[in-house]
């Protein structure tokens, strides 16, 4: 199994959202801000996740 395919996993995911904000992070290129990605964050990472499996993830920027 390729790393992709290891990361790709909504639970590893969401532990990763924990993760990141614990640090409170500020707004990313995309302008998303901490509470904004965390008021929507399970639709957003279905959506990451479904980008990545159909390999139609794009950094925002």
């Amino acid at each position: 199994m390729s790393l992709y395919n290891k990361v790709i996993d909504l639970q590893k995911l969401a532990q990763a959202w924990n993760e990141v904000k614990k640090n409170r992070p500020a707004a990313g290129v995309d302008n998303v801000t901490f509470e904004q990605f965390e008021e929507g964050k399970v639709e957003r990472i279905r959506q990451l996740y479904q980008e990545l499996r159909e390999h139609r993830y794009h950094a925002p920027g």
